[in-house]
């Protein structure tokens, strides 16, 4: 069993993430035959002249197909038994967040909910159920592993909109793609790009960023500016 998260935030991620997969016995078993199949097909095609790469290349995709079937019949069964764990320790973590708020008077009281807006522990004022700071008091609302969420629609919350994106790689891709495609260095900044926009990318995947179209972009601009340094090679210095 893996690692157990310590905040709500961090389980309703895990939970999401493991929805979006769609881990499904029929997706591997359908691309573990395809890669059997195709991999036999090469492995033998091209090793009845002489043993080559493509000998090896096949072998590997028949390899990988074998290793494809074989978690059809536990990556599912797995992936379910994972997200009725987390369920059921995200309803844990509610019930004793809810409960200990609910349970404190005065300024020990953590947080309590009405509708969309909280009352601050501190000051007293109302406000929005997913702030961290207090826009009265300027108290810190943050649970000790750095979240404010104590309920589980909180947590979702915080997915949706994080209180601290991690925007730089998206950004940084966006700038650097950009930069390459003027500066007259061979696939130095293209690549770069390409690299921070899918960890860029990787980022709002896992709700810790919000600019995907930056990530994306930069994206792009790898691939036109990796594929144009390829064209100006070949046309150059090949033909």
């Amino acid at each position: 069993m893996a690692k157990d998260p310590t905040s709500l935030v961090e389980v309703e991620r895990q939970i999401q993430l493991l929805r979006d997969a769609k881990v499904s016995k029929n997706k591997f078993l359908t691309v573990g035959i395809v890669s059997i199949v195709a991999g036999l097909l090469v492995a033998i095609g091209f090793s009845l002249d002489s043993f080559n790469i493509f000998t090896v290349l096949g072998a590997l995709l028949a390899g990988a197909g074998v290793l494809n079937v074989i978690a059809a019949f536990w990556k599912p069964a797995y992936v379910a038994r994972r997200i009725a764990h987390l369920e059921s320790l995200a309803e844990s973590m509610e019930e004793q967040s809810v409960s200990s708020s609910g349970g404190a008077s005065g300024t020990e009281r953590d947080v309590t909910l009405d509708g969309e807006t909280r009352r601050c522990p501190y000051c007293a004022e109302d406000i929005q159920a997913a702030a961290i700071v207090c826009r009265y008091c300027g108290r810190d609302l943050r649970s000790k592993q750095g979240w404010s969420a104590t309920t589980r629609e909180q947590a979702r919350l915080e997915l949706q909109a994080p209180s601290n994106p991690e925007n730089g790689f998206g950004t940084a891709a966006l700038v650097v793609g950009l930069v390459g495609l003027f500066l007259p260095v061979p696939f130095v900044a293209p690549v770069i790009a390409l690299i921070l926009g899918f960890i860029g990318d990787y980022k709002v995947r896992t709700f810790r960023a919000t600019n995907k179209g930056m990530a994306v972009a930069g994206t792009l601009l790898g691939v036109v500016g990796t594929l144009s340094w390829f064209i100006i090679i070949f046309y150059f210095f090949v033909l």
